[in-house]
């Protein structure tokens, strides 16, 4: 990890980039809609395992 840590200080542009995904990814899938969704389609799941049973 030290490792990992001392390449992002060392190389900017890389860890800027990182970063940037990284926002992207959790503004798709950690807005409160997406959240929403996410939870509603897990217990979706679950329920139509547990009336198979």
């Amino acid at each position: 990890m030290a490792e990992a840590i001392t390449h992002l200080l060392t190389h900017p542009r890389h860890a800027t980039a990182l970063a940037t995904a990284a926002r992207a990814w959790a503004r798709k899938n950690l807005d409160a809609t997406a959240m929403t969704t996410q939870h509603i389609n897990l217990y979706h799941r679950l329920l139509e395992t547990r009336c198979v049973e």
